[in-house]
């Protein structure tokens, strides 16, 4: 079975499938690159993944992982199992298998991801 990331064309008015996406990347979400493309970003264990499409060397698209940034070390009380945390300087941050989400961040560094 796959899931599928649909395609919403406003100059055509028309909806069409834009991306088959095989089962093992069902629970991470869409995201823009920082190159203006489509990714994904997903959680498993305490990383953050990110993926992106390449053309392989028969011209087919493909999902390649482009990075893994371990959580444990860049968001201070993440646990091992990657639930989620409270930091002790009132950062919120919850985490599942499905969506990073940051409620609030107050911080004078920034991270690109």
């Amino acid at each position: 079975m796959y899931k599928k990331i649909l395609k919403y064309d406003l100059g055509k008015h028309s909806l069409s499938v834009m991306i088959d996406m095989p089962d093992d990347f069902s629970n991470n979400v869409p995201i823009l690159m920082e190159d203006g493309s489509l990714g994904l970003a997903g959680i498993r264990g305490s990383s953050l993944r990110l993926w992106s499409r390449k053309v392989n060397q028969e011209g087919a698209e493909q999902w390649v992982q482009r990075r893994s940034i371990n959580l444990q070390s860049t968001v201070p009380g993440i646990d091992k199992q990657g639930g989620g945390a409270r930091s002790h300087t009132s950062k919120d941050l919850l985490i599942s298998n499905v969506l990073l989400h940051i409620k609030t961040w107050q911080s004078g560094r920034v991270h690109h991801l």
